[in-house]
């Protein structure tokens, strides 16, 4: 599954492992408590650096410190201060509609089913 480390500000220690197949966060919290959850496979030193450095542990540069907004599950806009709640929401089955923003051109899916 293509994930990326992405931290949350340069000054916090506090990151989400998230994952380009669902456009969500699949894990949050700090490298300790992220990198027991990825595993060592997942979350080399190499990764770690490059997170810390750029905001991303992407090698391509995707979900860098320039990245401010992500797109939400196709549904909208999160920016990256709430990446945290987005995975708070999502753990807990609740949905986030006090975070989306609309895409460009005006569009927000921010209705959700009884089954998310």
């Amino acid at each position: 599954m293509p994930h990326y480390i992405v931290k949350i500000s340069p000054d916090e220690d506090l990151y989400v492992d998230w994952s380009t197949i669902t456009d969500c966060p699949a894990v949050c919290g700090d490298r300790a408590a992220l990198t027991e959850a990825l595993g060592p496979e997942s979350s080399g030193p190499e990764r770690w650096e490059r997170a810390d450095r750029t905001g991303s542990s992407s090698r391509d540069g995707f979900y860098d410190w320039t990245d401010d907004e992500f797109i939400a599950e196709q549904r909208g806009i999160v920016k990256r201060k709430d990446l945290p709640e987005m995975a708070r929401c999502l753990y807990a089955g609740l949905p986030y509609p006090h975070i989306l923003h609309p895409f460009e051109d005006g569009h927000i899916n921010d209705k959700w089913s009884a089954n998310g």
